[in-house]
């Protein structure tokens, strides 16, 4: 007997701005075995990064059962925690490698495995680099579903509503799921199967290949046309026309995307504030540091907020606005062997807001191939004029050295250097962290 082999691709294509599709895109790879009759449905990074996110798919419950990794039946209750004390969601939801952590974050397991709505939904993030999804680990595998087929349900049977993504609209009323399926980058760039304001629309296209007569060691032939986007015909069998019609295939007409939720509306602090632990780590590369945290029990977070500072206080980078289901960031152009410290606070969908303890991390020894890290500062003259260099290129930390004498004009004196044009600094004192721009302040001469 012949192995029955069905293979569906959803590919989804992230464009932000700059990015190339091949740079941005995920896949959900579904095979079927015929010997033990279990689908099994492989989530991946096809390429570029993607180090969070949140994945969801909706299943016909009169053709589909869901079950755990094992191969066993889900309980009717869904528990919090299987049998070795591990959250259930990992026993039903596996994650592929190591480097990939599957999360329910604040919900329960029975918020997110709903056979009877024929829904699974689940958090992700990568630990170990913001390479860790990518091709060049274990294929940019992220996680692992496994279904098996109803009774008396056959492959041929399926078709291309049976299995198909959620919306925002399927997670409603889910803590952190607004949004439905979200997937963000080391850069923090936000990506939606639903587009909402801040991020780009997901979209997703579905091809199929089944033939029940093929022998699986033999090459498949490709299909002559590109699949039409949300096209799907999982094994369904040819049927010869009927007399008198035209006897051309019809292309299945496209699925109308799911519109755009609203955006929620972001939350206002309150003035409540709370430490907590976050459990901040860092992981450090000579030129870039990548943080990864944790959420607190019970906690809803709306967003985040990583300031790196130096020894002296001052500010190197700042990354606002970090969406909620956040588990990591990389903060990159930084000078090697570098001292430094990390705050990482939140504010909740409540509006309190968190603080964490701070963190002492230094970047790496330089390699054999680190470059010196330097910005470029210029001198704008205002109103005056100036004799020396306009600008001058500054190492990473270090204060400028060679700014331009500065010459007022009549009826006013040179007061000082500013960054925003009306609060003075003090250039010595000053480390520069990117480039900058200082502009000449003057003040009336009688004033």
């Amino acid at each position: 007997m012949k192995k029955l082999a069905v293979v569906f691709f959803l590919f989804a294509f992230l464009t932000l701005n700059g990015f190339a599709l091949e740079d941005s895109a995920q896949n959900v790879h579904v095979t079927y075995d015929s010997a033990e009759k279990v689908i099994k449905a492989e989530i991946s990074v096809l390429s570029g990064d993607a180090i969070v996110g949140h994945f969801g798919l909706l299943y016909n419950t009169e053709k589909l059962v869901l079950i755990a990794s094992d191969g066993s039946s889900l309980p009717a209750q869904i528990p919090e925690k299987d049998a070795n004390g591990k959250s259930y969601l990992t026993y039903v939801v596996e994650a592929a490698n190591e480097n990939i952590v599957v999360t329910a974050e604040s919900n329960k397991p029975a918020d997110l495995i709903l056979p009877q709505a024929g829904k699974v939904l689940f958090g992700w993030y990568a630990t170990k680099n913001i390479d860790a999804v990518t091709p060049s680990l274990d294929g940019g595998r992220i996680a692992v579903l496994r279904f098996k087929l109803a009774d008396g349900v056959e492959p041929a049977d399926l078709k291309n509503t049976d299995l198909t993504p959620v919306s925002a609209a399927d997670c409603a009323g889910i803590s952190g799921w607004t949004n439905g399926i979200i997937v963000i980058n080391s850069q923090s760039k936000i990506f939606t199967y639903s587009a909402v304001e801040g991020t780009t629309a997901l979209k997703i296209a579905v091809s199929a290949d089944f033939s029940s007569d093929s022998d699986p060691d033999e090459p498949q032939t490709p299909p002559e046309k590109d699949p039409t986007p949300g096209d799907t015909n999982i094994g369904k069998p040819e049927i010869d026309p009927e007399p008198g019609k035209d006897d051309t295939d019809k292309p299945t007409e496209p699925t109308e995307p799911t519109e755009p939720t609203e955006p929620t509306k972001p939350a206002e602090p309150t003035g409540k504030t709370k430490i907590v632990d976050f459990s901040l780590t860092a992981h450090t590369y000579s030129e870039k540091i990548r943080f990864l945290w944790q959420v607190p029990e019970n906690t809803d977070i709306d967003s985040y907020v990583l300031e790196l500072k130096d020894s002296a206080g001052q500010t190197v980078r700042k990354v606002e606005n970090l969406v909620g289901i956040t588990k990591s960031v990389t903060i990159d152009d930084l000078a090697p062997d570098y001292p430094l410290f990390a705050e990482l606070s939140a504010l909740t969908a409540d509006g309190t807001e968190l603080s964490g303890k701070e963190l002492a991390v230094r970047t790496e020894k330089p390699t054999a191939g680190s470059e010196p890290v330097a910005f470029t500062v210029t001198y704008d003259a205002g109103i005056g004029e100036f004799y020396g260099f306009d600008s001058e290129e500054v190492l990473f930390g270090s204060a400028p050295t060679k700014a331009p004498a500065v010459y007022a004009p009549d009826g006013y004196r040179f007061t000082g250097w500013s960054v925003d044009g009306v609060n003075l600094v003090d250039l010595s004192a000053s480390r520069i962290y990117e480039d900058t721009r200082f502009i000449a302040l003057f003040a009336p001469e009688n004033a």
